[in-house]
């Protein structure tokens, strides 16, 4: 899971959330918090309304899953889809 998260914080940071935000996750992460990691980087990835893609939902949605957070908390993030949110 680890691993996972902290490919999760990379694309993130590709994507564009802001330094400060992959650190407060990564502090999680470090801390094994695996849960609030992950809910920190959904959190804050749609505050700031960051475009992501179908890789990023994907390897979001499955993390969710193996950490028993709601399935609605990545939901959030497909919406975010590159061209999902027009119309």
């Amino acid at each position: 899971m680890k691993q996972t998260l902290k490919s999760i914080l990379a694309r993130a940071g590709r994507l564009g959330l802001a330094q400060r935000h992959l650190d407060l996750a990564r502090e999680f992460l470090d801390g094994h918090e695996f849960g609030l990691c992950l809910d920190t980087i959904i959190t804050l990835v749609c505050e700031e309304g960051i475009t992501v893609d179908e890789g990023f939902y994907r390897e979001v949605a499955e993390a969710a899953r193996k950490v028993g957070l709601e399935s609605g908390k990545a939901e959030q993030v497909r919406k975010l889809i590159r061209g999902m949110g027009l119309g």
